[in-house]
């Protein structure tokens, strides 16, 4: 195994190993706690086990050949809204703002599921490398036949000369150390959109933040027109 693989593995193993901390804490002290107060220390728990289930799936989808992709009709407008709202509901530190523009009737014939697994990223990436009382803004439009969607927040940005290689997996940021990831995050959103037909584009610059911006087909359903199968 040459360096950069050990460097990997180590680095995986320090960032899973991290909520298992979180989580074999928090079952520690609940084993000592009343009944009613186990509330916070179950979510914390329940926290952790996603992130860990969460960092294994993007692990083993980095690995894959081809993701599965099941596309339905789903509404722009509507999964943008629900993804913002569950980021405030996560992270009370920064200030999101979503705004939109001519999104009434746009619906893509997206995996659901893919798409928002992406956004969560684009936005889980903005919150950790920003300071609380920051801003994190989603600028999404529609232009013919395609939806564009730009998260930008006001973070620690990328090193120009690690911002081609971001979107490779297990590549990440020198400034990325000591935050938490698998570092296939990017690159498992560089493969959906890929699938989806789209495309990615990073701009940053070091110390002054990230734009992330996603183009992805997308159509307008007028009044009384069946949605895209």
């Amino acid at each position: 195994m040459c360096s950069s693989d050990l460097e990997f593995v180590s680095a995986i193993v320090h960032d899973i190993r991290s909520p298992l901390t979180v989580v074999s804490a928090m079952a520690s002290l609940a084993r000592r706690r009343r009944r009613e107060d186990l509330g916070p220390l179950l979510d914390e728990i329940q926290q952790g086990a996603r992130r860990i289930d969460s960092m294994l799936t993007e692990i083993a989808d980095a690995r894959r050949e081809r993701l599965e992709m099941h596309p339905e009709p789903v509404s722009v407008a509507a999964l943008l809204e629900q993804v913002v709202t569950d980021q405030r509901a996560v992270d009370g530190d920064r200030r999101y703002h979503l705004q939109t523009q001519s999104l009434d009737g746009v619906v893509g014939a997206w995996d659901e599921g893919l798409i928002r697994r992406v956004l969560d990223n684009v936005l889980s990436n903005a919150r950790k490398f920003s300071d609380p009382g920051t801003d994190v803004v989603v600028f999404a439009s529609w232009r013919p036949d395609e939806i564009v969607v730009r998260v930008t927040d006001e973070g620690a940005g990328i090193a120009a000369e690690d911002l081609p290689h971001v979107l490779e997996p297990f590549r990440r940021g020198r400034n990325a150390a000591g935050t938490g990831g698998s570092g296939v995050g990017l690159a498992n959103v560089a493969n959906i959109v890929r699938l989806h037909g789209g495309t990615v584009q990073l701009d940053s610059i070091e110390g002054q933040g990230t734009s992330v911006t996603l183009r992805l087909p997308a159509s307008r359903a007028h009044a009384g027109e069946r949605l895209p199968a």
